[in-house]
């Protein structure tokens, strides 16, 4: 069956925002990597690029909103297939808002793409160290204990590698996903999911109910480069498991756009002044496909 046929057809009260719909603020004439036709206008040639950067302008309006990029596959809920062998394309493609209804993203990886791409970025990070200054990745790790309670709000407490508390107050915020924008990779063995969220610092006084719902180890790997983070993650349930048992774990793999630079540039866009987006888009997407093309490689070679 074509999953994006069936659920054109659902009811309207399940149908998301339809993408045009959510018009940018003063969007650039201009379209994202156009090139000169043969009648002297651009012409667009790079149209994943530019609806990457509508995306960021759609949704970033403060540095309290975050953009990452996941890998992770795209379900068809009835059939549990993958969404890609239900749609006739032969390449990438954005789906549209209702054609998602009925999808789910799994945001995950296998445990062997897993150490791969924790493998190369330590020896990136490492060949990174003797080179210039600018262009160092900076490693971090942290553990924490995410606990999940009413109305997207998580409290977080900080571990150490043993997964011992710290003696630091566990922070309280709110995280309220805006869009997604979800992308089918039929040549490959991961699709991509881009996701807008804005992030709130909550006081514990104005929890109704602070009980938790659920909870989650998170162990993470983190590479700063330039205006990125990637991010490795392993993602246990809270007590659930031995420090050790890694077969109930998740990897999820993502790419996450600083804050900071990506509200400045998308401020500066909407007054006309392209580039810095459109730079911060261009490597955001080139760092998310050579992730999926490192992941991958552990299978290719095998």
């Amino acid at each position: 069956r074509n999953c994006s046929h069936r659920n054109m057809n659902t009811e309207s009260g399940n149908k998301r925002p339809r993408q045009e719909d959510a018009k940018p603020v003063n969007p650039s004439s201009k379209p994202v990597g156009a090139a000169a036709s043969i009648f002297g206008e651009p012409f667009p040639n790079q149209d994943l690029l530019h609806q990457v950067v509508l995306f960021f302008v759609r949704n970033v309006d403060s540095p309290q909103v975050e953009v990452e990029a996941k890998l992770g596959v795209l379900i068809d809920t009835a059939s549990n297939a993958r969404a890609c062998s239900l749609i006739p394309i032969a390449s990438e493609a954005i789906l549209h808002p209702e054609a998602t209804v009925g999808v789910r993203f799994e945001s995950a990886v296998d445990l062997n793409a897993y150490k791969e791409l924790n493998m190369r970025l330590n020896k990136r990070t490492e060949v990174s160290a003797r080179g210039d200054a600018a262009n160092r990745i900076k490693y971090a790790r942290s553990c924490e204990r995410v606990e999940l309670l009413r109305d997207n709000v998580r409290r977080v407490h900080a571990m150490d590698r043993q997964r011992k508390p710290l003696d630091k107050p566990p922070r309280l915020e709110r995280k309220t996903r805006m869009e997604d924008l979800n992308i089918v990779e039929p040549n490959h063995l991961f699709d991509l999911r881009l996701s807008a969220s804005r992030e709130e610092p909550i006081d514990e006084s104005s929890l109704s109910n602070s009980s938790a719902s659920g909870e989650r180890i998170k162990e993470r790997v983190s590479y700063r480069f330039r205006d990125f983070s990637v991010d490795l993650t392993s993602v246990q349930p809270g007590g659930a498991k031995p420090a050790g048992a890694a077969a109930a774990a998740v990897y999820e793999v993502e790419i996450e756009a600083d804050a900071e630079g990506a509200a400045a540039a998308v401020a500066r866009y909407r007054e006309g002044e392209t580039g810095d987006l459109l730079r911060i888009c261009t490597e955001m997407l080139g760092n998310i496909y050579a992730l999926l093309a490192c992941a991958e490689s552990v299978h290719n070679n095998t």
